[in-house]
């Protein structure tokens, strides 16, 4: 079927796909005795480099490092090479510039430009194209530039979180950070971007003792998040109340939050323009590029697919790691975490997957919620991936509570579809799209359609299999 529709495709994708599945698999199993001994001797040799990163100058140059990195990706014409597609560059640049206006003016009739999302990233993007003003008309440079500072900046602050708990954990977080290529790729997500920034740092700030001072900063960096993009709102209200543990903390945190956003959000000052946003968020995507299968348009049916007995394999799936439908890089640190794990499923010692859980299952099943879901989306898991890898690959003993074992699961299942995901993203980034069309026209596919379902469902209980399996050997219960 798909060398029918696409003549590059012209051999066995799933021969290819299961064939590189077990190769990856058995050098990944091969590989990792001896990949554990390069992590002792890596534990001993960088003893000196992680205590150095603790101290100011230290996290100075982590800083650089993360931003120059970034600098030198971004800017170049790697992006190109690779099919990094851009989206709504100039959507944001212009609402941000025309919201920079309106602010010197005083006409806050402005913000009634792309209603849909709140106005914090976006003022900040017409902000630094104003201030870095020798670079026009190439603002997207500059807005690109204001994309690295902040990823980078978040580096930092992800390796001051796994500071809390330990050293090495908060260096080998920041690492993956910095050098996974997803995280690098997603580095130009225009409004997830600065919203990660303030959903790590009100990460930070909640993992410390909680004083009236804490409470305060807690409240105004979820208040900028959520003024980012609304995406944050459902994932800090989660994040804070299993955080806190405390009624009367999380109501004042959350209060201070919701006044933030409401304050710098002009647009949510009116009641029709609420609505908008709303029906927005809960209306279905655009069409995927229409297929013709001998003549014939196939159908496709984007959204709510939950409702659909048929793809609610499929769907549990996209939105649990097979959703890259775009020239992606793999999300190398959940591999990582994934090849550790089977090990230590093997040989029967425990893993832990540190509280860090939380954040990541807030985070997902916030996503779940919505009905449109783009590659870029998934940009808000890196960090918690990036810690609870550190916590698999150098914790053992740390014990979970019982709310943290629960929200493992999804981890898990997310974990286990990666090196599906890996293999998909690299060779063939619409397939799950191209699943999904196959099974919406079993009247003109019916084998395909067949192998499709098969498929799907396999891969589905492959995961949680493996999830069970996990949970048991590693006694994670």
């Amino acid at each position: 079927a798909i060398s029918h529709l696409d003549p590059t495709f012209n051999y066995n994708f799933l021969g290819v796909l299961a064939f590189n599945l077990i190769v990856l698999s058995v050098i990944l199993y091969l590989a990792y005795p001896y990949m554990e001994k390069l992590l002792k001797d890596f534990k001993s040799n960088i003893h000196a480099i992680i205590n150095y990163s603790t101290t100011a100058k230290g996290q100075i140059i982590l800083f650089t490092i993360s931003l120059s990195i970034r600098i030198l990706l971004i800017l170049s014409d790697i992006p190109v090479k690779l099919r990094w597609n851009t989206y709504d560059t100039w959507t944001y640049i212009d609402a941000g510039r025309e919201y920079i206006r309106g602010l010197s003016s005083f006409n806050l009739t402005v913000f009634k430009v792309n209603i849909e999302h709140p106005s914090l990233a976006k003022l900040m993007i017409g902000a630094v194209t104003y201030i870095m003003f020798w670079m026009e008309p190439y603002y997207d440079y500059a807005a690109l530039i204001l994309m690295c500072f902040i990823s980078a900046l978040t580096c930092l602050v992800i390796f001051r979180i796994g500071l809390l708990q330990d050293r090495r954990i908060g260096f080998l977080a920041w690492l993956l950070m910095t050098l996974d290529p997803f995280s690098i790729r997603w580095t130009v997500a225009w409004l997830e971007t600065p919203m990660i920034l303030f959903i790590s740092l009100s990460i930070l700030t909640l993992l410390r003792k909680m004083r009236l001072r804490q409470i305060v900063l807690i409240g105004l960096f979820e208040g900028l998040a959520m003024s980012c993009k609304y995406t944050a709102i459902p994932i800090l209200i989660i994040l804070t109340v299993l955080l806190t543990r405390n009624i009367k903390k999380t109501v004042v945190i959350l209060f201070i939050a919701a006044i933030l956003c409401i304050s710098i959000n002009p647009q949510l000052w009116s009641i029709d323009n609420i609505w908008f946003t709303i029906k927005y968020h809960i209306t279905p995507g655009e069409e995927w590029t229409a297929m013709k299968w001998e003549g014939v348009v196939l159908a496709w049916y984007p959204g709510r697919f939950w409702l659909n007995p048929e793809t609610i394999a499929w769907t549990f799936l996209y939105y649990f790691g097979l959703s890259q439908n775009l020239p992606n890089q793999p999300f190398i640190s959940p591999l990582i975490a994934y090849t550790v794990t089977i090990y230590k499923t093997l040989s029967r010692r425990r893993i832990s997957l540190s509280r860090h859980v939380v954040w990541f299952s807030s985070s997902i099943l916030t996503l779940t919620l919505f009905i449109k879901h783009w590659p870029y989306y998934d940009a808000i898991l890196i960090p918690p991936v990036t810690l609870i890898t550190s916590n698999i690959i150098l914790q053992e003993n740390e014990e979970m509570e019982r709310i943290h074992k629960l929200l493992a699961i999804p981890y898990l299942i997310y974990m286990s579809l990666t090196p599906i995901a890996t293999i998909s993203t690299l060779t063939f980034p619409t397939l799950w799209l191209f699943i999904l069309t196959i099974i919406n026209n079993k009247q003109i596919l019916p084998l395909e359609y067949i192998v499709s379902l098969i498929l799907t469902i396999t891969i589905f209980l492959y995961s949680t299999i493996t999830s069970i399996i996990i949970i048991k050997k590693c006694r994670l219960w």
